[in-house]
């Protein structure tokens, strides 16, 4: 007989995304900011691109930090290649 394990969810979620200016380096272009939401922290960023593939990302990234601790790995550290 297997175990299952449990899945636990995480709550990360977006909180915002913002139109913002574009870098001196970078003019012309669009430009959002944005955060991530989870209990009593956040992430905030900056991405270039439309709104709609900014948010695409931003859900998918969350989507993957949500389920990070379900495949084994911490919700707090970065990935590391096993050598």
């Amino acid at each position: 007989m297997s175990e299952e394990k449990e899945l636990r969810p995480q709550h990360y979620r977006v909180g915002s995304i913002e139109k913002t200016e574009a870098p001196e380096q970078d003019p012309g272009t669009e430009w959002y900011s944005y955060t991530i939401e989870h209990e009593t922290s956040s992430i905030s960023g900056k991405r270039q691109g439309s709104l709609r593939s900014v948010t695409q990302y931003l859900e998918e990234y969350v989507e993957k930090l949500n389920t990070r601790p379900n495949l084994g790995y911490s919700a707090y550290s970065s990935r590391k290649d096993k050598k």
